[in-house]
Formats: structure tokens, C-alpha cells, sequence
């Protein structure tokens, strides 16, 4: 199908991520409470110095906090599946 871009020139609105992200965000906690800078010195020796640059392994790992946050991961890796999580209801 042959398409036609119709040009938009409105000025573009500055947006800030700090003023998108709820004060109670579970990352902003995250970021508050726990001091993660052991995490790049202990995944150091599982990246290279070549190539592409990597996902943060700080950035990672708050991911997977949040993961088993939701999905309520058990100590043996099964998982209970997604949660409605209370701040959320």
C-alpha cells in the first residue's frame, strides 16, 4: 500500500521521566533503600571489553527485583504467576 507522511511541525513538549514517575514508584524505593554498587563489581568478570556495550547489570538486577516482585518468584525458581500488587488496586 503506498503511504503519504503527512508532516506535523509542532513544537516538541519537554518531558521529565522524574515528573512521569509516582514518588512511591517501587524503583524509586529501590533506589532509596539499597545500596546495588556491589552488583557491577560482582558481574565485572562475566562482560568483555569488546563489542557492544551491555545493559547496566545494575539496571538488570533491579528488573528482576521488580519480576519477582510481581510474579512472586518462590526460592525454588517456580513462579505463582502474576499479582495484582496492593499500591496497584
Amino acid at each position: 500500500m503506498l503511504g503519504h507522511k503527512v508532516q506535523d511541525f509542532r513544537p516538541l513538549t519537554a518531558v521529565s521521566l522524574e515528573d512521569l514517575v509516582p514518588e512511591g514508584n517501587f524503583y524509586r524505593q529501590v533506589e532509596r533503600s539499597i545500596d546495588l554498587s556491589f552488583v557491577r563489581e560482582l558481574a565485572v568478570e562475566f562482560y568483555s571489553n569488546i563489542g557492544r556495550p551491555s545493559v547496566d547489570p545494575v539496571v538488570f538486577f533491579k528488573l528482576q527485583l521488580g519480576a519477582s516482585r510481581v510474579h512472586r518468584l518462590r526460592p525454588d525458581g517456580s513462579c505463582s504467576g502474576p499479582q495484582q500488587l496492593e499500591h496497584d488496586r
